[in-house]
């Protein structure tokens, strides 16, 4: 393979992640063009913003700002799904979790 060919190979095969605090309409085409989009609960403006970019259910925009803390959503291909997480305290620290 020529040089060009070997850049094409490896692109194929890169991966970006982004991370946000909060999702803004702004994030829109990012989200859209995304393979796989995880997301902690978000503040009502940042789940209709993600719903809406995401082609998700009306209803999704209370659940993704409803989330327990220990939940996650992941969309993928226009599907949603949900994970609970089993994280450790000092995990729970680092995420600015509620301890119990």
């Amino acid at each position: 393979m020529g040089g060009g060919d070997d850049a094409a190979q490896r692109a194929r095969w890169q991966t970006v992640l982004t991370l946000r605090d909060d999702v803004v309409d702004a994030d829109a085409a990012l989200l859209r063009e995304a393979d796989v989009v995880v997301l902690q609960a978000l503040r009502p403006e940042g789940a209709a913003a993600a719903a809406a970019s995401l082609g998700l259910a009306d209803g999704s925009t209370g659940w993704l700002s409803q989330m327990p803390d220990d939940v996650i959503a992941v969309v993928s291909s226009g599907r949603l799904q949900w994970a609970r997480m089993g994280v450790t305290p000092a995990e729970r620290f680092a995420m600015g979790m509620r301890t119990e």
